[in-house]
């Protein structure tokens, strides 16, 4: 994990899309990352016998998704892990994800987590029927119109933000490191927040704002369409 103390520890959560934030949150969950613990555990302790036929690697697999669903997960995933990291995509299950699946003279696939296109003329869209198809129609409407401006057939699409404050994220992340580190208010309060009238109070608030987000509130995340933001980009993530 990041040092709570260095600021530039941070630059990595420059320009995450919100699905890469709600992980950010969820893997600073303390019953989050206590139960990928006791998985990994019962992984090393071969507990997790579920078919005597199946091989070790697979009954890990299901132990992983029993428990998973319990995040809105597919999979467990290692917590240690930061959204941005190279072949590392979270497995969300209650996502708003759309996918480009291919088209007459190309296809879209994710790589490093971010979907890159290829201009289709045809398009085939992948939604999830597990959540509420409105926010995925508005992606599915910013895709299609992002590729018809690709091809200079359309005007210009303006992609929404939605109602999150992803310029605070920084400084949550940041705190809620800190009180994983065993800081207290007022260590974290003269150190984050010095010019704050009360910096224990600001501390501790600022806090209870960051485990909202680490608690439910990166669902929200996950049903937020502006995670396609990022096919305003136009190289991939090095």
């Amino acid at each position: 994990m990041p040092d709570w103390r260095k600021a530039e520890d941070y630059a990595y959560t420059e320009g995450l899309t919100l699905h890469e934030w709600a992980w950010e949150f969820l893997r600073r969950n303390p019953e989050y990352r206590a139960d990928w613990a006791s998985l990994q555990d019962k992984i090393a302790s071969g507990e997790l016998i579920r078919d005597m036929n199946a091989t070790t690697e697979a009954n890990a697999h299901y132990a992983s998704m029993n428990l998973a669903g319990k995040w809105d997960l597919y999979t467990m995933d290692d917590p240690y892990k930061a959204a941005i990291e190279r072949h590392f995509r979270p497995h969300f299950r209650y996502t708003t994800d759309v996918s480009i699946l291919q088209g007459d003279t190309g296809q879209g696939a994710y790589r490093d987590g971010v979907l890159w296109v290829h201009w289709p003329l045809n398009p085939a869209l992948r939604f999830n029927l597990l959540v509420p198809i409105e926010p995925q129609l508005e992606v599915a409407r910013q895709i299609l119109t992002r590729l018809r401006n690709q091809l200079k057939v359309a005007d210009k699409v303006r992609v929404r933000t939605g109602k999150p404050q992803p310029d605070k994220f920084p400084l949550y992340v940041r705190v809620l490191d800190a009180y994983l580190d065993g800081a207290k208010d007022n260590e974290v309060g003269r150190a984050l927040f010095a010019d704050a009238y009360d910096p224990r109070l600001k501390a501790r608030e600022v806090n209870e704002a960051a485990r909202k987000l680490t608690n439910s509130g990166y669902r929200d995340l996950l049903l937020t369409p502006s995670t396609w933001n990022r096919l305003r980009d136009s190289k991939p993530r090095q």
